[in-house]
């Protein structure tokens, strides 16, 4: 893993991961070198796998200067993600309900475009946001940065975030996706330790 601007951190292997025991294997090398995958290619920072159309998906920053997300379904055979769609803001990390429906969190901002929070956004088919709500951690509002992660509980169909804030601060929460009720199932870490 490697560390670049803003907190973001991209891939440099892909793995194959045996949830079981822990252990990996390589399944491919990225090209790290300068004028590849750091500038001009497409570094994926997060995935989500649907598993109502079984498509692996892949979040990528935009390399054109501008602090906003992409994504595109990942070919699984090569490891590419051929065509992208652009997002209108920047994503910390994305899942799929069992429905095939896409959450993401993001940043929140006030009418002079100040950092406030964190928003949960709901996409519609074409990944446009159809419902955005304001999420509060202890009542109070959550500043986002660095890494994070968004999975669903397909138990309880709760969605979990590994959230950290601007002091590197992490918990892990969970959302009820109907109400945008949190609970801070507590404090696991600093400084980028989990995604």
């Amino acid at each position: 893993v490697q560390y670049y601007t803003i907190g973001i951190t991209y891939a440099c292997q892909w793995l194959k991961v045996n949830p079981a025991t822990g252990e990996w294997t390589v399944v491919k090398d990225l090209d790290t070198t300068e004028g590849h995958h750091i500038y001009d290619a497409n570094p994926i920072y997060d995935m989500a796998y649907s598993v109502y159309d079984g498509e692996m998906f892949g979040l990528v920053q935009n390399t054109d200067g501008q602090i906003k997300s992409r994504i595109g379904i990942i070919n699984m055979d090569d490891f590419t993600i051929p065509d992208f769609v652009q997002l209108d803001d920047y994503y910390f990390g994305i899942a799929f309900d069992y429905d095939g429906n896409l959450f993401g969190i993001r940043w929140d901002y006030d009418s002079q475009g100040i950092l406030t929070g964190t928003r949960l956004d709901e996409f519609d088919a074409d990944f446009k946001v159809k419902k955005s709500t304001k999420i509060l951690v202890d009542g109070a509002e959550f500043k986002s940065y660095f890494q994070h992660g968004l999975d669903f509980d397909y138990t309880t169909g709760d969605l979990i975030w590994s959230a950290t804030n601007n002091e590197a601060y992490q918990k892990m929460v969970r959302i009820n996706p109907d109400t945008y009720e949190t609970t801070n199932m507590g404090n696991v870490g600093f400084n980028e330790v989990m995604v």
